[in-house]
C-alpha cells in the first residue's frame, strides 16, 4: 500500500484524513482509504480503533487534482530518470520496466535466468528474450534490445551473481519501494510524478507510433483482447516498416 505509511493508524482522525486527501486528491487514495477502513472493521483490531474508524467519512473528490499523471513520457525522459538513480539496480529496473513494458508485479518477479543468456551471448547483436509469467500464470516472451541485454548482464556479473541466489527475484526490492523511488526521481528530474504502469503505457504508445499494430502490442503486453490494449495507447495511424529493433535505435 503506497499511502499506508503516510497516514498512520495510531493518529488517524477526521482532520488527519482530510489533510491526507488534500495532499492526495485522487481516486486511488480514496480507494485505499475505503479498503483500509473495511479491513480494520472486519479484522482483529482494538474496539477503540474500530469505533474511531466507523465515525470517519470520506469526502467526495472535488476540485483539480494536485498531482496529475501524464498520459505518457518520452523515451528520452525515461533515460533522464534512469540516469538520475543512485543505484545501478534501480537504473536497470527502470529501463526493463519501460523497454519490456512489463507490469509492476511482473517486474519484481523477474529472475536472472528469465533472460535467454545462453543463446543471446552467442549472437549479442540480436534481440534478446525475456520470459515473463503474467496474469493467470500465462507465459509470454518479450524481445529485449541488445544494448539493454548487455547492460543487464554486466550488472548481474558485478553485483548480483555473487550476492544472491539465482532462483530469487533479480531486483530484490518491494514493489512499493520501487514505486516510491521512481516517483520521487521522476518528480525531481522531469517534473512529473510517474508510476511503473505509466512506463508500461509509454512503451506501448511509443511502439504504436513506430508502426506496431495493436495486435502486436497486445501480445507484448500479455493482453487477451486488442480492445484492452486500445485503452492503454493512442495508436498512430501512420504505419511504418520499423519494428522493435528499428524503434529503439
Amino acid at each position: 500500500m503506497f499511502y499506508y505509511d503516510r497516514l498512520g493508524l495510531t493518529t488517524i482522525d477526521q482532520e488527519s484524513l482530510n489533510n491526507f486527501l488534500t495532499k492526495n486528491n485522487n481516486g486511488v487514495s480514496r480507494a485505499f482509504l475505503k479498503n483500509l477502513i473495511h479491513h480494520i472493521k472486519t479484522n482483529d483490531y482494538s474496539e477503540e480503533l474500530k469505533t474511531k474508524i466507523s465515525k470517519l467519512y470520506i469526502p467526495k473528490l472535488t476540485g483539480r487534482k494536485k498531482r496529475r499523471i501524464p498520459k505518457t513520457i518520452s523515451k528520452e525522459e525515461v533515460h533522464i530518470i534512469a540516469k538520475a538513480m543512485t543505484k545501478e539496480r534501480n537504473r536497470v529496473m527502470v529501463l526493463v520496466n519501460y523497454y519490456a513494458g512489463v507490469r509492476l508485479e511482473e517486474l519484481i518477479k523477474i529472475k536472472p535466468y528469465d533472460f535467454n543468456w545462453n543463446s543471446w551471448i552467442k549472437e549479442p547483436r540480436n534481440l534478446g528474450e525475456l520470459r515473463v509469467i503474467g496474469k493467470g500464470d500465462k507465459e509470454r516472451i518479450i524481445p529485449i534490445v541488445p544494448w539493454l541485454m548487455n547492460r543487464i548482464l554486466e550488472w548481474i556479473k558485478k553485483e548480483v551473481s555473487t550476492k544472491q541466489d539465482q532462483d530469487k527475484p533479480l531486483f530484490n526490492i518491494k514493489g512499493r519501494r520501487y514505486q516510491d523511488i521512481l516517483g520521487k526521481t521522476a518528480n525531481k528530474t522531469i517534473g512529473k510524478w510517474i508510476n511503473p504502469h505509466l512506463l508500461r503505457h509509454s512503451y506501448g504508445t511509443y511502439l504504436s507510433g513506430k508502426g506496431l499494430s495493436l495486435k502486436e502490442i497486445a501480445d507484448l503486453y500479455g493482453h487477451q483482447s486488442v480492445s484492452t490494449t486500445a485503452l492503454y495507447i493512442h495508436p498512430n495511424k501512420e504505419q511504418t516498416k520499423n519494428k522493435i529493433r528499428e524503434a529503439f535505435k
